[in-house]
């Protein structure tokens, strides 16, 4: 049987107090409470985990500021924004030559027919056309 979750719920001015009473410096309070509001908390967490000195207190190291742990997470998303967007180029371009070889091996309507990927059928069969 689950223990019973005792943890109340925090409006953003108590979580920006809980965080400050951790020892995160926040120079803004109000700034903190719409970042809270628009990231969340627990999205947030993630990103303050590698600050925190106490597993099980959850004290940040000294100097540990909101804006340190808001900045990681910006570089986070934009890095994954900019990993994505070059996966989608390859993928486009991979989608872009299985589809023209296949065509030219097996007419316009060769996707259709299950016998061309069977697992005996390899790409090694497909060349690259100029």
């Amino acid at each position: 049987m689950m223990s019973p979750f005792v943890k109340p719920a925090l409006r953003y001015d108590e979580q920006v107090a809980l965080l400050q009473s951790r020892g995160m410096v926040i120079d803004n309070g109000a700034e903190a409470v719409t970042t809270l509001n628009r990231l969340n908390y627990y999205r947030l967490r993630a990103y303050w985990v590698p600050f925190e000195v106490g597993k099980d207190t959850h004290q940040f190291r000294e100097g540990t500021t909101f804006d340190q742990v808001v900045d990681l997470y910006t570089f986070d998303r934009e890095l994954r924004l900019l990993v994505l967007g070059a996966i989608e180029r390859v993928e486009v371009s991979v989608r872009a030559i299985w589809a023209y070889n296949l065509a030219h091996e097996y007419g316009p309507f060769g996707y259709l027919q299950p016998e061309h990927f069977e697992p005996r059928k390899t790409m090694a069969r497909c060349r690259l056309r100029s």
